[in-house]
């Protein structure tokens, strides 16, 4: 039976000393049995320090014992001096730590003796550019056109669909008809066959619409038949003489058409004066329609009447909808593509940017902050500590105040581990390949701190990329932290978030 091993844990750096941005190695070394569980530190534990990579962890068997190495690339892009802090790690579950280091990270040399240097120059002042000034008059120009045609084209094709909707009599537009052509001006054959062509198609028209027969595509013979047969059954009381002056006139028009027969100016003007007869006679001898046939005739004109409104509305939806575009247009140019359809579509923080913000004070030191809501107070999960929360962590703008009592006996505020925990609650929550900067800034009143940023991935069927900003301040006796968390693509999320940095206040003691 073997004895176990008691572990041994270490951690060493292949330099203490490097330069801005250049990499440095961290390595832990745990002796134990070959059956210890050891876990190393993951994630960003190493603050200040980024992890620029973490090496897959290497096992060695030395005498009776094993050693389990993992290393760590590590950077830092300040100068000073840094310390790394302790990092935990266990085996067979039980916690071991290994000491912090303090590493010194120098700036770049720069070279001030074989570089020669200059003098900033003054500013220059120069003239406005004015290249290019006419093309916003332009584009204005060119949509009040584009617009004001718009409108006349609608009207103007409103009004051809009323004109072609409007229904005229047959026995009226076929009057009309012959009544148009003039027969004065006659003097080729081509002239005579355009002339008795157009006068018999208004009257084979005539008849087809008012008679109901096939007469446009019947011959001279068999439309003279069809009407001999309707006046012989008493649907049609039309006069023989009539019938056969119509005979004749379609005859001679056969004759002009295709044996190229040229009848004279006076023939031809008699011809139109009888079909002008020929039309009148036969509206008079059409039967009075029945009562089946008004019916009809009401329902085909309801009908027209339904169909005219359906148009008038499509046309009225078509102009609406270029109205819409063009307006849409015309403020899109002015204002933006995304500031219009925000402002007619709404968007989440753009609405809190233009709320009305509340300006209140939270905490046992009193710290004021203005937010576009006021900020919920939690449960207090340790007496010292009082948190206070606008929106949740899918929130498209998610807002956090906290604030520690510091116990007096504490000398030095680790501020470090303190911003090590708030990255550890992300990662509980669901935050994945966190990326941390560091720097300290000052508000706008004065007041110094150290600002945490940067962006990480969440969700868990589709992640998106959030960006986040901490802000820690040690004011009066306390640690405050304002914690800031948005989605990395929000356009009003950095306005949001500069206008809460500009209220932060801490309230003085008298």
């Amino acid at each position: 039976m073997m004895a176990q091993t008691t572990p041994k844990v270490a951690a060493v750096v292949d330099t203490l000393s490097l330069t801005i941005g250049e990499q440095m190695l961290y390595t832990i070394r745990v002796e134990a049995d070959s059956t210890a569980t050891v876990k190393f530190p993951e994630g960003q534990t190493f603050l200040p320090f980024e992890v620029v990579e973490t090496f897959d962890i290497d096992t060695i068997k030395a005498k009776a014992a094993y050693n389990f190495v993992r290393q760590y690339a590590l950077t830092q892009f300040d100068s000073g001096q840094f310390t790394i802090p302790r990092q935990r790690i266990f085996v067979n579950d039980l916690l071991y730590q290994v000491d912090s280091l303090q590493v010194e990270v120098a700036t770049v040399e720069v070279d001030t003796v074989s570089k020669q240097f200059f003098e900033i120059k003054p500013m220059v002042v120069t003239q406005k550019n004015t290249s290019g000034w006419w093309r916003p008059y332009a584009w204005s120009l060119f949509v009040i056109l584009a617009l004001i045609g718009s409108y006349f084209l609608i009207k103007k094709t409103r009004q051809k669909v009323r004109e072609r909707k409007r229904e005229i009599p047959p026995f009226e537009r076929a009057i009309n008809a012959l009544h148009a052509i003039e027969a004065s001006s006659l003097n080729e054959q081509f002239e005579y066959k355009e002339y008795y062509s157009q006068l018999t198609d208004i009257v084979r028209n005539y008849i087809e619409d008012d008679v109901r027969i096939d007469a446009m595509e019947s011959t001279t013979k068999e439309l003279i038949l069809k009407l001999e047969l309707l006046k012989d059954s008493g649907k049609l009381s039309l006069k023989k003489e009539t019938i056969d002056n119509f005979k004749s006139v379609l005859q001679t028009a056969d004759l002009v058409k295709f044996a190229r027969s040229i009848p004279g100016v006076g023939i031809a003007q008699a011809d139109k004066a009888v079909l002008e007869v020929v039309v009148k006679e036969t509206k008079q001898a059409l039967p009075e329609p029945t009562e089946e046939e008004l019916r009809k005739n009401e329902e085909y004109l309801a009908q027209l009447r339904k169909e005219k409104r359906k148009k008038q509305l499509q046309w009225s939806l078509i102009g609406s909808v270029s109205l819409l575009v063009v307006t849409w247009g015309i403020f899109s140019f002015i204002y933006g593509v995304n500031t219009v359809n925000d402002t007619v579509f709404g968007h989440p923080t753009k609405s809190l940017l233009e709320d009305q913000w509340a300006n209140s004070t939270y905490g046992a030191i009193p710290t004021t902050l203005s937010t576009p809501s006021v900020l919920i107070r939690q449960e207090a999960t340790s007496p010292a500590l009082q948190e206070f929360l606008m929106g949740n962590f899918e929130a498209p703008f998610y807002t956090k105040f906290s604030v520690e009592i510091v116990p007096k006996e504490e000398k030095e505020f680790d501020l470090q581990s303190r911003i090590e925990k708030t990255v550890s609650e992300y990662e509980a929550i669901g935050a994945k390949n966190i990326l941390i900067k560091q720097d300290e800034f000052s508000t706008p009143n004065g007041t110094k701190g150290v600002k945490i940023y940067g962006s990480f991935d969440y969700g868990e069927t589709s992640t998106i990329r959030r960006a986040y900003v901490i802000l820690n301040f040690v004011e009066q006796g306390g640690y405050q932290q304002v914690q800031m968390v948005f989605d990395r693509e929000d356009r009003y999320a950095e306005q949001i978030m500069d206008r809460i940095t500009a209220s932060i206040q801490f309230n003085k003691e008298e």
